[in-house]
């Protein structure tokens, strides 16, 4: 009963401790400091010898049980069994029987094989983390900016715009991301596992309002241009590849590809699970690589490159790029060049100050989206005082989470004969809802 004091045991026995139902209270904190054995400095039970491979599934189980996410490392196939039951089971030196039954294998003899798989796991997770959030932010703010320009004047971006920000960029930038390499050093705590935790809710809001405020005020910008004519047409709707003839669309388009090059540089950003986005260098490639065209489309101007685009294009070279080659390999209504031009003005060339106007506006709003991912997001305010001043969490995330399914069973419910029996489930409490949701 003395305190500090910890046990090893034999095989032997934890078979009387299961035969007396004594384990559960020999795995607590019982003796020192921390109440619950997760949070336990000086834990009764710390080694287990002599175990055959039943009781090291026992042991493996009865610790799940007591709320502990488990880690099992062996060498042999005797190990089999505890390797398979745990959590997270990593097979050393790479031996058929062990590695064969193992979710990780390793041809290291070494336990901190352990340490470069926890670095592994963590920088994953983060990894589809930002994954995701890419991809929804990006389809939030495109959506709303699509709907500005169709309530606006039926605007439409240029055809090859959509294949280059669709096909070209969205799924580069998604492939870079992931490649994202571990951190150097084991973090001395666990990342956000929750989609609706606080830093990927907070950080989506964050990149959502900063980029739809950049897109109106580079719009705001265009609308006191001496030179601006705004675009009007009578053609009808489905006649969408002459709405992209205007000095609007180009606007949308070069923020749509710069903000998807700077959404995915700063969801890369290491912080302490991950090397920082500089070191993934198929990121840093890919990012050059696809801001080039665009930095191009922006200052160069009435070549067949910017009217394949319809950006800084005039209605001359339009109507000679109308035969170009490339139209062997796209559809009818992406080719290039045309015989009809709808812009108000002959040239929608922007003029050199706007050009740096907009070159400068979108530098800015990345230089201060980095600047608030940095200081907001992986600093204290998100990463300490949300989770510990609002209790703002994994825990709560997944309730929330909990919750939202259990309204939306509850509406469908309504709909069909018996559902008041599964609607009452939502009376339950979200906390039981939550510990279901992960037990399954």
């Amino acid at each position: 009963e003395g305190k500090g004091v910890s046990l090893a045991i034999t095989g032997a026995g934890l078979d009387v401790l299961i035969a007396t139902g004594g384990l559960e209270e020999a795995l607590s904190c019982r003796g020192c400091e921390g109440g619950t054995l997760l949070t336990c400095t000086c834990p009764r039970l710390r080694v287990f010898g002599r175990m055959t491979p039943h009781q090291k599934v026992l042991v493996v189980r009865a610790y799940a049980a007591a709320g502990c996410i488990v880690g099992m490392c062996g060498d042999g196939g005797n190990d089999s069994g505890a390797l398979r039951a745990a959590h997270a089971g990593l097979a050393l030196s790479a031996r058929a029987e062990a590695s064969a039954a193992a979710p990780f294998s390793t041809d290291s003899t070494s336990l901190f094989a352990l340490v470069r798989l926890l670095r592994e796991g963590r920088a994953s997770l983060c990894t589809s983390s930002a994954a995701y959030r890419f991809l929804v932010v990006r389809g939030i703010v495109v959506t709303q900016a699509k709907n500005v320009m169709m309530l606006y004047a039926g605007l439409y971006m240029a055809p090859l715009a959509y294949p280059y920000l669709d096909m070209l960029s969205l799924s580069v930038l998604l492939w870079a991301i992931c490649l994202a390499r571990p951190a150097a050093r084991l973090a001395p705590r666990v990342p956000e596992a929750s989609l609706f935790g606080p830093q990927n809710v907070v950080s989506a809001t964050l990149a959502t309002v900063l980029y739809l405020a950049t897109l109106g005020i580079l719009i705001g910008f265009l609308f006191v241009q001496p030179w601006f004519v705004p675009f009007e047409t009578d053609v009808a709707l489905n006649e969408w590849q002459t709405r992209s003839d205007n000095f609007e669309s180009p606007i949308f388009f070069l923020w749509n590809a710069w903000f998807a090059l700077d959404l995915a540089t700063v969801f890369s950003k290491g912080h302490l699970y991950r090397l920082k986005a500089s070191k993934n260098k198929a990121l840093v490639w890919s990012v050059i690589l696809l801001a080039l065209p665009c930095v191009l489309l922006l200052f160069s101007g009435e070549t067949a490159f910017n009217c394949a685009f319809k950006i800084n294009c005039d209605k001359w070279t339009f109507f000679r790029i109308k035969d170009h080659w490339i139209n062997s390999f796209l559809f009818p209504y992406e080719r290039i060049g045309g015989d009809t031009w709808s812009a108000p003005l002959d040239s929608t060339n922007y003029s050199i100050f706007f050009k740096i106007l907009v070159a400068a506006i979108l530098l800015l709003a990345s230089l201060l989206h980095h600047y608030l991912h940095s200081t907001l997001i992986l600093g204290p305010l998100v990463q300490e005082w949300m989770p510990r001043r609002l209790g703002w969490d994994d825990g709560r995330g997944r309730v929330f989470l909990v919750w939202a399914k259990a309204k939306q069973r509850a509406l469908f419910s309504r709909r069909r004969p018996g559902g008041l029996r599964e609607a009452g489930t939502v009376l339950r409490p979200l906390e039981a809802r939550a510990e279901e949701e992960e037990e399954m």
